[in-house]
């Protein structure tokens, strides 16, 4: 019952107070979503008042407390938090029920969804894509590649929340594992440049991401 409380308590606090709302008159449609256009109300953080943000669908997806921001054409929606001090920018969309918290940095063309998880000074650049049960807590958790295959996307490879490692590169989403299956199927005999393209990234991922596991 304290709990209880002391959360109504905070977030009574946050209402009294807020550091920004949704403008009403300002919105866009994702995927059949309406989006807000966020506006601040008080200074923080180099955010000055009356700056304009990202969009967001409500309110719960950008804490009201701490730093945390979403900025430019970034958007934030669904069941998706960002909180703390952690920014998202640029063209970025965090979505789904997925975490973004403590300094995290989502920005350029990224990606994160499903219930992916990114904290600590992580940062998520380029065209990464964050998805599955990705748990990132620093750079060290997570590693990219531009350029790949043969259509030249991006791939990337991450912790999980389970202590695997997992892979997303265009539709496909699954452990590293997974992904040399599939990898060896598709392109071993048909494709070996691209093969062979792939064991090599696939040892510099398990050299990053595999010794902690």
């Amino acid at each position: 019952m304290c709990c209880i409380l002391q959360q109504s308590k905070e977030e009574n606090l946050q209402m009294e107070n807020p550091k920004y709302e949704l403008l009403q008159d300002e919105t866009r449609k994702v995927d059949g979503k309406t989006l807000y256009r966020i506006v601040a109300l008080k200074d923080f953080n180099g955010v000055e008042r009356g700056d304009k943000g990202g969009w967001n669908e409500s309110v719960n997806n950008l804490s009201q407390e701490g730093h945390a921001w979403v900025y430019d054409d970034a958007v934030v929606c669904d069941d998706a938090k960002v909180r703390d001090h952690a920014v998202v920018r640029d063209h970025a969309v965090v979505r789904d029920y997925t975490v973004v918290c403590d300094d995290a940095v989502v920005c350029d063309y990224t990606v994160v969804r499903d219930h992916a998880v990114l904290r600590g000074d992580a940062a998520l650049r380029g065209d990464a894509v964050l998805r599955g049960n990705a748990e990132v807590k620093s750079c060290n958790d997570l590693i990219s590649f531009d350029y790949v295959g043969s259509d030249n996307s991006t791939l990337t490879a991450y912790r999980t929340a389970d202590g695997d490692i997992g892979v997303a590169r265009g539709c496909f989403s699954g452990t590293l594992e997974d992904f040399r299956n599939a990898v060896k199927k598709t392109h071993e005999s048909e494709n070996p440049v691209v093969y062979e393209q792939y064991m090599l990234l696939i040892q510099v991922i398990e050299s990053k991401l595999a010794r902690a596991i």
